[in-house]
């Protein structure tokens, strides 16, 4: 079963989150304010293809909650991009090799 918690973030300004299968870290997603007032997340260390979905549902959440009006998600590969456009997800831009996706809250 997977399992997500919040850690400490490299830096003030960002928000980390670490997915656990049966104790082991199968993935983590760095996210930080963008200057329009929403989030911009990317996922690190993705060692089991749930791991990335459930960090980003988790995240999804948490932003509603604190009333956020949406999501970015840089999408580091096709793979990537993919499990994300089928679930609410735009591509916006391309950018440093990933494709910026958005999901709007407010729609």
């Amino acid at each position: 079963m997977l399992t997500v918690k919040q850690v400490e973030a490299a830096s003030p300004h960002e928000l980390a989150y670490e997915c656990f299968n049966e104790g082991h870290r199968v993935g983590r997603l760095v996210a930080q304010l963008t200057p329009d007032g929403r989030l911009e997340a990317v996922l690190e260390e993705i060692s089991q293809r749930e791991a990335g979905r459930t960090l980003v549902a988790k995240l999804e959440r948490d932003a509603r909650a604190n009333g956020l009006p949406g999501l970015y998600l840089l999408a580091h590969d096709e793979r990537e991009s993919a499990a994300f456009l089928s679930n609410g997800f735009e591509p916006i831009e391309e950018k440093e090799n990933a494709l910026r996706l958005y999901k709007s809250f407010t729609r």
